[in-house]
């Protein structure tokens, strides 16, 4: 979940495998994400998850851009080999993905898009704006609860209709 506290440039490719060879040869920069087109039509883009000390790509995002599912994050620095890698994501690729309504921020236009977060402070998972979460975002790609945003904000607390907005 890191990727989402950061911008990205998305960076078109020609499938899957050009992709993994983006990253496995070390071309691909932490803010760029190899994207394609898979069988579906659906864009999908390999983003770089990792934190600090991980290196670039050491965790990787599988997403589609299209659902704005996340489909699986994958421990590259795990995996030596380009054809292993390809073979996981190709894996994930075709399915239907277990996180709902993720950002892949790429400018601007999106830090007000409603996503889902986790709280950095219960773990409760929370629909919010990059807007909202970026000052509260104690481990890149977390926000705070309306809850624990009551608890230690008291005056920051957000609308009961819309907890999206403060």
């Amino acid at each position: 979940m890191y990727f989402e506290a950061r911008n990205h440039e998305l960076v078109p490719v020609a499938d899957a495998a050009a992709a993994v060879r983006m990253i496995h040869e070390g071309t691909a920069k932490s803010f760029q994400c190899p994207t394609w087109k898979n069988a579906n039509g659906q864009q999908i883009a390999l983003v770089d998850d990792s934190h600090i000390n991980c290196g670039d790509f050491g965790e990787c995002a599988v997403v589609n851009l299209d659902t704005h599912r996340q489909l699986e994050t994958l421990t590259f620095a795990w995996i030596d080999t380009e054809e292993e890698k390809l073979r996981h994501v190709l894996l994930c690729e075709a399915t239907e993905g277990y996180r709902n309504n993720v950002i892949v921020p790429f400018d601007e236009s999106h830090k007000d898009t409603l996503a889902d977060f986790d709280c950095s402070c219960c773990g409760t998972s929370f629909e919010s704006t990059l807007r909202l979460e970026l000052p509260h975002d104690l481990d890149a790609g977390f926000g705070l609860c309306p809850s624990c945003l009551a608890n230690h904000y008291p005056d920051r607390v957000r609308n009961p209709v819309n907890p999206a907005i403060l």
